[in-house]
C-alpha cells in the first residue's frame, strides 16, 4: 500500500502524525504530570490529537463535534482565508465577526479574563486567542486565528474547567492547520487514511454503521473514498468480487484480480462511449481499487473518475496514499 512512500510521510510529518508542529510526538505532550493516549485526526487541512475514549461526529466540510459517554465534549468550526497567506487585520476581524455570528455566540459573553493562563504556552505561540464565558444555554467558546496562515477556529467547550483544561492540554497543543499548495493533502479518520490530490474538496461525506463513503470533487475529476467495516459482515452477503463491481459499476468480467485481497478496475471507452457518457454527464474514464485488509476486518476502496486518462498526479497519490492506521503503526515501529 505504498506506506513508505517518500511524499506521503513528508506530507504525515507536516501534519503531525510522526511529529507535531512543535517537535514534539503527540503521545508525550502532556500537562504536568497527565498523560492521554491519544489518536490523530486529519480532516479537511486541520489536524489534531483526541483522546482515544472520544468519537468524532462529522457535521459538514469544517465541523466535527467530539463526545465522550454520549455527550458533547468539545465542538469545532474553521474556515480558512478567501486566499492562501496573511490577511490584513481589517479583513480578519470581519472575518471573525462573521464566524461569531453565524456560530450565534451569545452577544452578552465576555471575554474570560483568566483564561489565556489555562491555555498551553504553545497555542498562545501559534494563534491569536480570544475566550469567551459560557452563558446560560450556550458552552465556553475559543476563537483562534493562526497566526501563519490566517485560519478561524471557534471551538465550543463544554466542559470548560480548570482540571478539564489541564488534562485535555494536548488537544489544543496538537491543534495544526496547513494550506501550503502540496500535491496531495493527507486525511485521516476513524482508523484509516487517505491522501487526495491537489484541486480537490470535499464534496459529501457519510458514516453509517458498516460504511463510510466521502466524495471529492475537482473541475477535472471525482474522488470517491470507501470503507467497509466489519468486512466479515459484507462478504457474508456477497463475494469481494461482487462487492467491488457493484462500487464501480463495472462488469464482472472486466474485474482485475491482482491477488486475494487486492481487485482493481481501469475503463477506456472507445470514442463513442466517451461521448455517450458525457452527454449523460458522467465521466468516461475510471480507475478504481478494492483492498482487503483481513487481519483488521477492512476493505477499503477508492474510485476516480476523470474527463481524460487519469495523470499521474492524480493516479499516484491515491494508491500509495491511503490504508488502514493500525497497520501503518505497526510498519512504522515493528518493536514496540
Amino acid at each position: 500500500m505504498g506506506l513508505h512512500d517518500s511524499q506521503v510521510n513528508k506530507a504525515e510529518r507536516r501534519y503531525g502524525q510522526g511529529e507535531d508542529t512543535l517537535g514534539q510526538s503527540p503521545r508525550r505532550i502532556a500537562a504536568g504530570s497527565i498523560r492521554l493516549m491519544n489518536k490523530r485526526l486529519i480532516w479537511n487541512r486541520l489536524s489534531l490529537d483526541i483522546p482515544t475514549p472520544w468519537e468524532t461526529i462529522v457535521k459538514g466540510p469544517r465541523h466535527l463535534i467530539f463526545e465522550h459517554g454520549l455527550a458533547p465534549v468539545l465542538e469545532i468550526r474553521w474556515q480558512p482565508p478567501a486566499k492562501p497567506g496573511k490577511v490584513s487585520e481589517r479583513v480578519q476581524r470581519k472575518h471573525t465577526e462573521t464566524i461569531i455570528r453565524q456560530c450565534n455566540i451569545p452577544a452578552s459573553s465576555s471575554r474570560a479574563q483568566t483564561a489565556d493562563h489555562r491555555l498551553p504556552a504553545a497555542v498562545l505561540e501559534q494563534f491569536d486567542t480570544t475566550v469567551f464565558d459560557a452563558q446560560p444555554g450556550s458552552p465556553a467558546s475559543l476563537l483562534l486565528v493562526c497566526k501563519a496562515c490566517s485560519t478561524t477556529i471557534l471551538a465550543a467547550l463544554h466542559r470548560a474547567t480548570p482540571a478539564w483544561f489541564a488534562t485535555h492540554a494536548s488537544v489544543f497543543e496538537s491543534l495544526c492547520c496547513r494550506h501550503d499548495d502540496a500535491a496531495f493533502t493527507p486525511w485521516q479518520i476513524q482508523d484509516f487514511f487517505f491522501a487526495v490530490p491537489a484541486g480537490f474538496e470535499l464534496d459529501t461525506c457519510s458514516f453509517t454503521f458498516g460504511i463510510s463513503d466521502l466524495l471529492f470533487r475537482s473541475r477535472r475529476a471525482d474522488l470517491r473514498i470507501c470503507r467497509l467495516a466489519p468486512a466479515s459482515e459484507h462478504l457474508k452477503r456477497s463475494s469481494l468480487p461482487a462487492l467491488f463491481a457493484a462500487f464501480c459499476s463495472a462488469a464482472p468480467e472486466s474485474v482485475e484480480i491482482v491477488d486475494e485481497q487486492t481487485l482493481g478496475y481501469h475503463s477506456a471507452p472507445s470514442l463513442v462511449e466517451q461521448l455517450w457518457k458525457r452527454a449523460c454527464r458522467k465521466r468516461p474514464f475510471i480507475q478504481a481499487s478494492f483492498n482487503h485488509f483481513v487481519e483488521y476486518d477492512r476493505i477499503l476502496g477508492s474510485l476516480l473518475a476523470a474527463n481524460q486518462v487519469p495523470p499521474p498526479e492524480f493516479t499516484t497519490p491515491i494508491a500509495n496514499g491511503y490504508g488502514i492506521i493500525q497497520e501503518k503503526t505497526a510498519a512504522a515501529d515493528p518493536h514496540p
